[in-house]
C-alpha cells in the first residue's frame, strides 16, 4: 500500500513491503507469489488470512498451498469475472492445503 494511507490513517508501518509496482496481471501475481513465499517461509504461520479477489489474494493462496499452510479467506460482495475466477481458485487452494 502507498505510504500515504498509513500516514493519513495513523497506522503502524507494514512489517514487510514487497514493492511490486505496476505491470500486467501475470507479472504482478508472479512477483507477489515470490515475495509472499519468502515472507511465509520466514514467519512460519499456522494459517494465513486472505481477503478480497485481488492478485495478492491469489498469489498468497498459491504460496500458502505450496508450503502446506492452511488458508482462511474472507470474501465480501461480488467482483468481475476475473475476480470470480481468483476467488474460485483461492477457494480451491483453501480446500486442498
Amino acid at each position: 500500500m502507498k505510504r500515504v494511507f498509513f500516514d493519513e490513517l495513523e497506522l503502524p508501518g507494514a512489517d514487510d513491503n514487497l514493492d511490486i509496482g505496476s505491470g500486467s496481471q501475470s507479472e504482478q501475481t508472479g512477483k507477489i507469489l515470490l515475495g509472499v513465499e519468502k515472507v511465509l517461509e520466514k514467519e512460519s504461520p499456522e494459517v494465513i488470512h486472505v481477503q478480497g479477489d485481488t492478485n495478492t489474494v491469489l498469489a498468497g493462496a498459491l504460496a500458502a498451498a505450496k508450503l502446506h499452510i492452511p488458508i482462511a479467506m474472507l470474501r465480501l460482495g461480488y467482483g468481475l469475472l476475473t475476480g470470480a475466477c481468483r476467488r474460485r481458485l483461492t477457494g480451491l487452494l483453501q480446500i486442498i492445503s
